[in-house]
């Protein structure tokens, strides 16, 4: 009988221990903020994604945003000869890595051309989701799953016999070609490359669904906080928390950040400790609004935060240090500084107003200058604008 107890008791502290989860007191982190003020057409964000020019798109309630690192450009509406559509309020979007952004709108979703930017509406009436896949976007409409091809504007409809139960927002491609698939209801239903359904979490009312580096998969909760279990089904953690998980993203560092409307989180996974934020109105640099509506990291590993009710935050969780640069012989060449560049080497290049052009090499933390005392003759030493063409790899 003793022997059975202490079995019990073993195996209670181990499961006490695999889901305890530490709150700590968070790590320090400046917030950069654009607002209306910045050029953002409205403060309420839905979505944002970077594109392969690794210009930030954000999507709002009054428009979509392009931001490109020094201004924003505002598309309210498209329109072409035959047809225009205004008021666009983008809900979700994605981008294809091959020049175009997929933009789920309540007219439906727009195929829009980064270079002509010009769109195409895809057949679809009312479509629930959609998800970049390896083969094309998936796309959800009616509890039927569609496979669109950009080149031939062919919608594909795929397994015939599948029907899906009303789908909420939110659906993602796996590693192994898998999809997953929130339910508007609860749960969440994989759908392996066969067309196999199998649902999980058929408890938990499901907003975010996502797949981390580690191939687990990571569920936002409406009232369990966030979830993540293995491939195969088995719970792995639980993150209670009392409100709505409905952003989810994964920083370049492992760091499973959530946005919740009272705040953001992040999930240390190696540790298994969770850090709050949430905004402080007495100091510079916090949270514009404690409302997370949306997040994203970047291919630089800076993480974005879309908000409710105060624009765009973002932040780098890997370089929270700052260094000064000064006019020097070993640093900048004049104290007044116009636009930078970034090129494919990782090279910064700086516009002065007096000292003609710097180059700053990060990995070698050493400048060069491009001026008239060092030979290289601009017609001016003032510049004031720069911009880096990557298909031809010059400034």
């Amino acid at each position: 009988m003793l022997k059975c107890w202490l079995l019990v008791y073993h195996l209670l502290i181990q499961i006490l221990f695999f889901f305890w989860v530490s709150p700590i007191n968070a790590q320090e982190y400046k917030f950069n903020t654009l607002g209306v003020e910045d050029g953002l057409s409205q403060i309420t964000v839905s979505d944002i994604c970077q594109d392969e020019k690794s210009r930030m798109w954000i999507a709002t309630l009054d428009g979509l945003n392009c931001y490109d690192g020094n201004q924003i450009k505002v598309y309210n509406h498209f329109h072409n000869d035959s047809v225009s559509y205004g008021n666009l309020y983008v809900s979700q979007m994605i981008e294809d890595g091959q020049g175009s952004l997929f933009l789920l709108s309540s007219t439906g979703i727009f195929q829009f051309d980064l270079n002509t930017e010009k769109y195409y509406l895809l057949p679809v009436t009312a479509p629930a989701t959609l998800a970049k896949g390896k083969h094309g976007v998936w796309v959800v409409e009616g509890g039927k799953l569609f496979l669109y091809d950009k080149h031939s504007k062919r919608l594909q409809r795929m397994y015939e016999d599948l029907q899906l139960a009303d789908t909420g927002s939110s659906m993602v491609e796996g590693m192994d070609g898998s999809l997953w698939i929130a339910l508007k209801d609860k749960g969440v239903v994989q759908v392996d490359s066969c067309g196999k359904a199998t649902l999980q979490l058929p408890d938990i009312k499901v907003l975010k669904v996502m797949q981390g580096n580690d191939r687990n998969i990571w569920v936002g909760a409406q009232e369990h906080g966030v979830v993540c279990f293995n491939l195969a089904g088995s719970l792995l953690q639980t993150y209670a928390h009392d409100d709505m998980a409905r952003a989810l993203c994964q920083d370049l560092e492992g760091n499973i950040w959530v946005g919740y409307r009272s705040g953001l989180s992040k999930i240390d996974v190696k540790s298994g400790t969770v850090s709050y934020y949430q905004p402080n109105p007495t100091k510079i640099g916090s949270m514009s609004n404690r409302s997370v509506t949306s997040l994203y990291t970047d291919k630089q590993g800076t993480v974005w935060i879309g908000t409710y009710w105060g624009g765009v935050n973002y932040f780098s969780p890997a370089f929270q240090h700052y260094i000064h640069f000064y006019a020097s012989e070993k640093g900048l060449s004049f104290p007044v500084v116009g636009a930078m560049a970034e090129d494919r080497a990782g090279n910064i290049w700086i516009c002065t107003e007096g000292g003609g052009l710097d180059m700053y090499q990060p990995r070698y933390n050493t400048f060069q200058h491009f001026n008239s005392l060092t030979g290289h003759r601009f017609s001016t030493d003032y510049l004031k604008d720069i911009v880096y063409d990557e298909a031809y790899n010059c400034l």
